[in-house]
């Protein structure tokens, strides 16, 4: 279901009790199925989403369906971003902030956040400016709890390398860095003087290399991408 086809007021009521100013958050997309706010840090941008809903069979319900939440380090994004854009996704939005380190189920605070939300799940937000009020206070007040302490320690981009990086199973850590995990591990790696970063990037390129020769209109760009990548961390 399209925006366009849910009951305004309520939209507008939603947009305007969760614009997160109050703790320094700034609305930056918002559409049919979230509302994503980010705040601006020297070194690191926070994320987090809250996901909406208009109910497929009935035009008059509207509920909460989840939340997300995210950091992205600068010193991570000025890297990675350029080369995204050069060799993946040349329409990539700069402006849209990234993320560097996914907020998972098993940190510190999820599962707390998950329950104190939960039961909005059966309210039914329609035309109901006072419940969007109270839910956008409770919102707040989880961020406040537990997303200040994710986002704060993990700002820390040694932090990341010492207890994601180097105790996470590599098979894993794509739940924690998402897309472009290998990439991102790299340059923690490099940045956090890893003693491990010679060893897994000539790994990751010799992998590389033999993917690409199995499916190389495939692997073309992403090869490119980390071919670029190791030169220019090996400047740094």
């Amino acid at each position: 279901m399209i925006i366009d086809s849910i009951n305004v007021p309520v939209i507008e009521s939603w947009r305007k009790a969760m614009d997160m100013k109050s703790i320094g958050f700034t609305l930056i997309e918002f559409d049919s199925v979230n509302s994503r706010y980010c705040r601006t840090l020297p070194v690191n941008k926070n994320i987090f989403s809250i996901g909406f809903e208009a109910h497929p069979y009935v035009d008059d319900v509207v509920r909460y369906c989840g939340f997300l939440a995210a950091i992205e380090l600068s010193a991570v994004d000025i890297i990675l971003r350029p080369l995204i854009i050069k060799y993946i996704d040349s329409q990539l939005d700069n402006s849209r902030p990234g993320a560097t380190l996914t907020y998972e189920p098993n940190m510190p605070g999820h599962s707390s956040i998950w329950k104190n939300l939960h039961p909005y799940y059966e309210d039914n937000f329609y035309k109901n400016e006072t419940l969007v009020t109270i839910f956008a206070e409770e919102v707040s007040r989880q961020v406040g709890l537990y997303l200040e302490p994710f986002w704060s320690q993990y700002a820390d981009i040694q932090y990341i390398n010492d207890e994601i990086i180097n105790k996470i199973p590599h098979i894993e850590l794509h739940q924690y860095l998402g897309g472009m995990t290998p990439e991102k591990k790299l340059i923690i790696m490099k940045l956090c003087s890893n003693p491990n970063f010679d060893v897994y990037k000539n790994w990751l390129l010799k992998v590389t290399e033999i993917v690409f020769s199995e499916n190389p209109d495939f692997w073309a760009n992403s090869r490119a991408l980390r071919l670029e990548l190791s030169d220019i961390l090996d400047k740094v």
